[in-house]
């Protein structure tokens, strides 16, 4: 069995707001048998590839980060598939991850420091409570469920309004206040519906514009199953170079400046796995060829060219125009 991210690149999350993308080598992999008992459970990056296992049933869990309290700022993303193993044959698990948790902020009037100036606001699920401070404009980020905005006044706590949330929900609550407020009356709570999202698909998958000019970006693992497109953008890791029609060299010292292989994950050794990249001469060669540039095995890079059926045996990118290096 074995495992990618479908496609191993970004959507864009929402046109009016932006946010770190997580890198898919740092999710936590979970395989377990039909007992539920775990075969496997790790950092992506480490996982074998391929993993041998006997014929049944699994459970194929893969998750951003170990959420599992309220927090700022720890959106979660992740999939869980059901997979069937036959015997003699090799499947491959493609995970589509969205987000698994739902985010709430806040927006505090004016009206609401000045009338209240006593109050603290508390965002509260049945796991735990975040204080909103006055100057807080981070989302807070809880699992889904029903999560309750809370005043604390003169000891005496007070539900203002409560959501259910559910997974992939973006929420941003206005909250004001009227100079006759009194115990909690006369608070207004409000749902912010400009440039924010209710509903958020931000997929580690899907089509993105990864590359400097934008467009569509692929994944390697798409783009082997690509051959004809031309002027298309690509990420991958690089992963190795050397090559010839039948090997990739996935460790240095390497010698050629001609050429690298990338893959769908920094740590691929399987030459099946992998595309080829021609580096023509000029910048291109100069900034990601590893023989000059050793620490870049393992990057990240994106390159924009045509997608060729057979370079040095495998798929690959030729006629390269634009790349970029992270």
């Amino acid at each position: 069995m074995s495992f990618c991210f479908s496609p191993d690149v970004r959507s864009m999350i929402t046109k009016s707001s932006s946010s770190a993308i997580p890198d898919t080598n740092n999710f936590i992999l979970k395989v377990s048998d039909s007992s539920g008992k775990p075969l496997y459970e790790g950092l992506y990056s480490s996982v074998p590839d391929p993993m041998t296992l006997d014929p049944g049933s699994y459970t194929v869990r893969a998750v951003s980060n170990a959420f599992s309290k309220p927090d700022f700022s720890i959106p979660q993303f992740g999939d869980e598939q059901l997979v069937v193993i036959k015997a003699g044959e090799r499947t491959d698990v493609s995970l589509n991850c969205v987000r698994m948790n739902a985010g709430i902020r806040l927006k505090i009037a004016p009206s609401f420091i000045e009338n209240c100036p006593q109050a603290v606001l508390f965002l509260k699920n049945a796991a735990g409570k975040l204080m909103y401070s006055y100057r807080e404009t981070r989302f807070a980020y809880f699992a889904p469920g029903n999560v309750s905005l809370m005043m604390s006044e003169d000891g005496v706590d007070k539900v203002l309004d409560t959501r259910a949330m559910a997974a992939g929900d973006m929420l941003t609550l206005n909250v004001s206040a009227s100079a006759k407020t009194v115990s909690g009356k006369g608070i207004s709570i409000g749902v912010d519906t400009t440039g924010n999202w209710m509903t958020d698909n931000y997929e580690i998958g899907g089509s993105g514009s990864g590359g400097s000019s934008g467009g569509e970006t692929m994944g390697v693992n798409d783009a082997r199953n690509a051959v004809g497109k031309t002027g298309v953008w690509v990420m991958g890791y690089i992963v190795g170079g050397d090559m010839s029609s039948s090997k990739v060299k996935f460790s240095g010292p390497f010698t050629s400046q001609t050429h690298l292989a990338i893959a769908g994950r920094a740590s691929c050794s399987d030459r099946d796995m992998c595309m080829s990249v021609q580096l023509n001469k000029g910048e291109l060669r100069d900034r990601l060829n590893l023989a000059s540039n050793p620490s870049n095995l393992g990057r990240k890079v994106y390159v924009k060219g045509d997608i060729v059926a057979s370079y040095y045996g495998i798929p690959g990118i030729q006629n390269i125009t634009e790349f970029r290096l992270e």
